[in-house]
């Protein structure tokens, strides 16, 4: 290996190496001044892009707003149930009351129409003859959810092909269901 022969006075040597040093100071403090630049950089955008997006970040804490919209919607909805409940509870069983009717019929007696308003029912029909119709009022009115049963007495004047119209109370809460 060669060896180098070091010509420079030793002051010289000393500038230098000063030199050297405070350039490499200088790039050190330019890498921190920079380093630290793009941190304020960074902050500084994050901060504006959170200030500009408040309000979206803030909407889903405020999302408990549709929750409880949604809630008192189920709530609503709830209650209409119930009320359909208790009408559907609450509501006469016409099929099983007509069945019942008709089984009282007696084979001469044709019902051509009924009718019912306010608790009162009202049948019209006809009868091959005055007995089927009187076998009829009888047994209409030995059931326990009729009362008052009025025919008029052109329902009696005649003897065959009877059209009558038998008018009756009829309590819903005591009729079969």
């Amino acid at each position: 290996m060669a060896k180098l022969l070091n010509l420079l006075p030793p002051g010289k040597k000393k500038a230098l190496r000063q030199g050297l040093v405070l350039a490499f100071a200088m790039s050190m403090t330019l890498i921190v001044f920079l380093v630290f630049l793009t941190i304020a950089a960074t902050i500084i955008s994050v901060r504006v892009v959170l200030a500009n997006n408040y309000a979206a970040l803030k909407a889903p804490v405020t999302g408990e707003d549709d929750f409880s919209s949604s809630a008192n919607s189920i709530k609503l909805i709830n209650g209409y149930i119930n009320r359909i409940n208790g009408y559907v509870k609450r509501s006469t069983g016409w099929p099983e009351r007509l069945i019942a009717i008709s089984g009282l019929v007696p084979p001469g007696v044709v019902i051509q129409e009924m009718t019912f308003s306010g608790g009162t029912l009202i049948i019209h029909g006809s009868a091959a003859n005055r007995e089927d119709m009187l076998t009829f009022i009888d047994r209409l009115e030995k059931q326990p959810y009729i009362s008052k049963l009025d025919s008029p007495l052109s329902n009696l004047l005649q003897k065959k092909d009877v059209q009558f119209e038998l008018s009756m109370k009829y309590a819903l809460d005591t009729a079969t269901k």
